[in-house]
């Protein structure tokens, strides 16, 4: 299977870094400040007892899964209090992993919010990124099956 995060011309093996990080990293860390706005906006809107059923919700397929590093609510609720997703430590989460929280992050919000008005959120984290992430992020995106959903 060919792996969707793209090679992107411009970065070379040599370069393969932004301030450090490992440009498959981005991605992962851009999938979770969409996961962690989200919540944050359920948590805003609908309070914390919503909330905290959607920190279950989610938990459910990441166990099923196994995914790596998030095996635990408590995990998840480390990763969701980080302020800064971007300096912290990456799960090492594959394509298939990537493209499966995605798919099951939009199903579990979408139920959450009854529709999709928590793509606003992540149309705003996207918006958010330093251009380099952002363009990282989006290229990965036109890659998956459905990606423009999240920023367009």
């Amino acid at each position: 299977m060919e792996p969707i995060i793209p090679k992107l011309p411009e970065i070379d093996a040599s370069k393969a870094t932004q301030k450090g990080v490992i440009v498959e990293h981005i991605v992962t860390k851009a999938c979770l400040m969409i996961l962690r706005a989200i919540y944050l906006e359920i948590n805003d809107l609908f309070g914390r007892n919503q909330g905290n059923l959607f920190k279950l919700d989610i938990m459910k397929p990441l166990k099923k899964e196994k995914f790596p590093q998030i095996d635990t609510i408590e995990s998840l609720e480390r990763l969701l209090a980080t302020q800064d997703l971007m300096d912290s430590p990456t799960p090492t989460w594959n394509d298939n992993h990537l493209l499966f929280f995605l798919n099951n992050l939009y199903k579990i919000a979408q139920s959450h919010f009854g529709g999709t008005a928590f793509l606003e959120a992540s149309k705003n984290t996207i918006a958010d990124m330093s251009p380099d992430t952002r363009k990282i992020f989006q290229t990965w995106l036109t890659k998956m099956p459905n990606g423009q959903i999240w920023y367009k």
